[in-house]
């Protein structure tokens, strides 16, 4: 989450608090998330210093997470550049009936497990 999109959180919780929190807490929160909108207007980072606040207060947590919309990555993000499959060499079975792709070059390429023919490579990777 970026600090903008915690400036916006911030500025919304401080809007829902009446409904949030009880009468007498509403004014410290209050209090600690302006302070949180004030510093991210002036270009702050603040997105560590929310977290921390909103995890330490369960309302103010739960309704976070509902505002703050959900990539399913929690956090985490995927590697840069394009994933691809490492291709494999495919073996297989002279008379047809089985196919091995060997990924472990530590293992030698086994039989074919119908008739027990050596495979030969295939030329062909997947």
């Amino acid at each position: 989450m970026d600090d903008a999109v915690s400036v916006e959180l911030a500025q919304r919780l401080r809007e829902e608090l009446p409904t949030l929190l009880d009468a007498g807490a509403v004014a410290g929160a209050d209090a600690v998330l302006a302070d949180i909108v004030e510093r991210g207007r002036r270009g702050e980072r603040v997105t560590v210093p929310l977290l921390t606040y909103v995890r330490g207060v369960p309302a103010l947590r739960q309704r976070a997470g509902e505002l703050v919309p959900a990539d399913g990555q929690r956090g985490v993000h995927p590697p840069p550049g394009v994933a691809r499959v490492p291709l494999a060499p495919r073996y297989v079975c002279p008379n047809g009936d089985y196919e091995y792709f060997r990924i472990d070059v530590a293992r030698p390429v086994p039989t074919c497990p119908h008739d027990g023919a050596d495979l030969v490579a295939d030329g062909a990777a997947a």
